[in-house]
């Protein structure tokens, strides 16, 4: 067995540090907010589950987000992404938010939505 990479693999191997270049370059990285405001929600009328708003961080910018109930009845939100850069196929996050501004995003949609109670049998008391 040779040390040499084969040409394709050679080339495809660039092509994703390329990307991870590009993302890294590009991700906005959020580690502190002063005041962040959740605002204009649209709920899709023929998906209930789909709803947006815009996340506005001051000095940061505005970003337009998705969020609705997880599997476990509490809320999840998603970012704005960047679909297939250079190429790739694949998505990857346009916005990182540090732990504090995360906690003060989900408090404010959780004011909105509560922890919704799962239906059906408890597994362990059978109730």
């Amino acid at each position: 067995m040779t040390d040499e990479i084969e040409p394709w693999r050679a080339e495809i191997l660039a092509h994703v540090k390329a990307v991870h270049d590009w993302v890294d370059a590009h991700v906005q990285i959020i580690e502190t907010a002063d005041r962040v405001t959740l605002r204009e929600f649209s709920w899709e009328r023929e998906d209930a589950r789909s709803v947006h708003f815009v996340l506005s961080i001051e000095g940061q910018g505005d970003h337009r987000c998705y969020f609705g109930g997880g599997d476990d009845g509490d809320i999840q939100f998603i970012l704005p992404q960047f679909h297939s850069p250079l190429g790739a196929p694949a998505s990857y996050p346009a916005v990182e938010l540090s732990e504090a501004v995360d906690l003060a995003v989900r408090t404010g949609l959780r004011s909105l939505m509560p922890r919704l109670k799962p239906c059906g049998t408890d597994p362990v008391t059978g109730e």
